[in-house]
């Protein structure tokens, strides 16, 4: 059993670090998560919360993030994700179609995942007209994100999935970052200045023909923080779980 488990580590491990660490954004994003001391990221960002308690699984990562352990951290974080099928079939197929990630529905650790809930729930009590529903947040990115020999786990979250008006303020403000080595939830303003277009503009270069499309869109690509894990769903008028997929 424990060698079958060494044997998934290391395939996890292959498929985290198959593809080179993209570039797009890095000193920008960079700024964002390491430089909310830079004065000129203060102008964009809103820090709605600082300083979380965590429970005991997550501050054993947080941890090994600030000791430079970034393999170890990744194996940890992994394995508070669980296949149980039980739990399987509590999520409906509707419910997989709405979610974000993977085909397969994976169990949370019960106080990760507590925590989880607690970072959304945040988010709508204290983001900008932000409702938990499968049109609004329902979603986060969680990544694994290097530059040097700093390392963090970041969830990027998304709100406002589905909206008609994308010029209301709301939408605006639709991205939400968390910070674990940081103990930090901090939400993008695009309205309040340009300057931060520039974590989404890099989209445009790929993409020129659809500049209109990106700004409107105002997504801040999850990539742009490093390697994706896994996406965290949660959707209370659903059922009472958050769920990695």
């Amino acid at each position: 059993m424990l060698f079958r488990q060494f044997v998934i580590g290391i395939i996890l491990f292959q498929s985290i670090y198959s593809i080179s660490f993209e570039e797009r954004g890095i000193q920008e994003v960079h700024n964002l998560i390491n430089g909310l001391i830079c004065k000129q990221y203060y102008q964009y960002i809103s820090v709605l919360k600082q300083q979380y308690t965590f429970p005991s699984k997550l501050f054993n990562i947080q941890s090994l993030l600030q000791n430079g352990l970034k393999y170890e951290a990744i194996f940890l974080l992994l394995s508070y994700l669980k296949i149980d099928h039980n739990f399987s079939k509590v999520i409906s197929d509707t419910l997989r179609n709405k979610a974000s990630g993977g085909l397969i529905v994976k169990r949370i650790d019960e106080s990760v995942e507590r925590f989880f809930m607690l970072l959304f729930s945040d988010i709508s009590l204290l983001g900008n007209n932000v409702t938990l529903s499968c049109k609004d947040l329902f979603h986060g990115h969680v990544m694994f994100y290097e530059y040097d020999t700093y390392y963090d786990i970041i969830i990027v979250f998304h709100a406002k999935e589905y909206v008609s008006d994308k010029t209301d303020r709301s939408y605006l403000s639709r991205n939400y970052i968390w910070s674990l080595r940081n103990a930090l939830l901090i939400q993008c303003n695009k309205n309040k200045t340009d300057c931060y277009k520039n974590l989404i503009m890099h989209s445009v270069a790929l993409l020129p023909e659809f500049y209109q499309d990106v700004i409107e869109a105002n997504t801040v690509q999850e990539s742009y923080f490093g390697k994706h894990l896994f996406d965290i769903n949660y959707f209370p008028e659903y059922v009472p779980y958050c769920f990695a997929l």
